[in-house]
């Protein structure tokens, strides 16, 4: 998949690197596609997305077994981080 909206030079939209651009928040998600994660990630992008319309995922990845979800300093409010709090311990249930 190629981005639609390109990142900045030393960035990459693919799984474990951190990306900047919240345009391509949809096309990083769909790497995830083959994942038992993808639908809770998916879940956890429409609630943020609802929170914070135009946010950005600045990386996904699996960390000792876990996933971490980040995203941009605009969207890191108590409210954010209960709702990924939520799904990351979702994700060691699967």
């Amino acid at each position: 998949m190629t981005n639609i909206y390109p990142e900045p030079p030393g960035y990459a939209c693919a799984m474990g690197f951190v990306k900047s651009n919240p345009l391509n928040n949809r096309a990083y998600l769909e790497l995830w596609k083959d994942d038992p994660w993808y639908d809770l990630l998916v879940r956890c992008d429409q609630e943020l997305e609802a929170l914070s319309p135009g946010y950005n995922i600045a990386q996904i990845k699996s960390k000792f077994g876990g996933l971490r979800y980040y995203t941009d300093i605009n969207i890191n409010t108590q409210e954010a981080r209960a709702i990924i709090n939520r799904y990351e311990k979702e994700a060691n249930t699967l």
